[in-house]
């Protein structure tokens, strides 16, 4: 039996009462009552695993009902839901409808082994870079269902990703030196789109990312101590619309000196901008007035508009493809150039450790190792 009933602070739960039989040794009428199901729809399932009773007192899958992973996937999923920011919520829910419940929303849940995970496992480790984030969906899923006790196994957990195959050893590296970088401002300059211009500036220049530059405020830049606060970053909410969320770690929280030119045109486009809301009625110059934002709407951009900006760029002047990302691998690689310690690099980018720094960008302690070869040569020159 089950009962929807109010907690303490108010919310709604539902409990599961179950009868168990006899007990052989008292006599006994055995029930055991479970509690704190937010879903009716978790607490049939945990019914379902309360009504079968071995011997020994465990409990097993019922046998006259069996679950599809569609279902136990939205049960998990409104427990992830709470677990989450909002943006990384709906990324997993779009990674599932496209690339796991295809494959396995309409299995029965016992069914799936082994042998079915390496397959699909497989495909996905020739689709994605990293197959790491469906897996993880499909065994956390099984996991959910594993507590529920509807299986006794998770065939995921048992698994490790494929080696993906080798790409093609020469591959254009994703960032820019000093004079494609120059040659690429100047070009956005040519260009003649200030906003253009501005954004791609400042990614160059502070190494943060696409989201946190979107993300940014005019009260978060101080001119007169040329310093800028990351504070936020431009996310999706569950349905893909773009909101402002917390920022991807702690280490993200940070504040990043910026050079005199790029707060100058910083300074020139937020007086750019006044002017051209202000024909429209519209008043830019509080604190909260977001640095870019959409035309004539004044509204948070999507975080892919960015890179329609960069392919424009590109297109029209021939020039070397790169990624919005690879402004940041930009300014670590000039950074390292410039003899900026690897410390001090760690904090600007916000990495949460320096691993992620070294192992990122290894191309730049590469080419600095090589570098180090030649200045010991010229001092030494015997």
């Amino acid at each position: 039996m089950i009962k929807e009933y109010k907690k303490k602070d108010g919310s709604k739960a539902y409990l599961v009462q179950v009868y168990l039989g006899i007990d052989p040794v008292t006599g006994q009428k055995k029930s055991t009552t479970r509690r704190g199901f937010a879903t009716k729809k978790e607490a049939e399932v945990m019914e379902a695993r309360l009504k079968v009773s071995s011997a020994d007192g465990t409990h097993t899958t019922q046998k006259n009902r069996r679950y599809r992973f569609s279902e136990i996937y939205e049960l998990w999923l409104q427990q992830h839901e709470r677990e989450v920011k909002c943006g990384s919520y709906g990324t997993t829910k779009r990674y599932a409808e496209l690339h796991v419940l295809p494959y396995f929303g309409n299995l029965f849940i016992e069914k799936i082994d082994v042998a079915f995970c390496q397959k699909i496992l497989n495909k996905w480790t020739d689709h994605f870079k990293s197959a790491k984030y469906p897996k993880r969906i499909v065994s956390e899923t099984l996991n959910y269902a594993l507590l529920m006790g509807i299986i006794d196994t998770n065939p995921m957990k048992l698994l490790k990703l494929p080696r993906q195959k080798k790409e093609q050893p020469m591959q254009q590296e994703n960032y820019l030196d000093s004079e494609e970088l120059k040659y690429f401002l100047e070009c956005c300059e040519d260009y003649g789109n200030e906003k253009f211009t501005t954004f791609f500036r400042l990614l160059a220049f502070t190494g943060c990312r696409r989201g946190e530059a979107l993300a940014l405020t005019w009260g978060d830049i101080n001119f007169k101590s040329k310093r800028i606060t990351i504070s936020k970053t431009q996310t999706v909410d569950k349905d893909g619309v773009a909101i402002v969320s917390t920022p991807k770690t702690f280490e993200s929280y940070r504040e990043i000196s910026i050079d005199k030119k790029t707060a100058d045109m910083l300074m020139a486009w937020r007086s750019t901008q006044r002017k051209l809301y202000f024909k429209r009625g519209i008043n830019t110059s509080s604190k909260e007035q977001l640095v870019f934002t959409t035309y004539p709407e004044n509204k948070l951009y999507n975080g892919p508009t960015v890179n329609d900006w960069l392919n424009t760029i590109e297109r029209k002047y021939k020039l070397k493809h790169i990624t919005i990302h690879g402004f940041r691998h930009t300014h670590c690689s000039l950074l390292f150039e410039a003899g900026t310690p690897i410390q001090v690099v760690k904090e600007r980018l916000g990495h949460s450790n320096i691993n992620t720094t070294m192992n990122i960008y290894t191309h730049v302690t590469k080419k600095a190792e090589d570098n180090a070869a030649e200045k010991f040569a010229e001092r030494f020159s015997f």
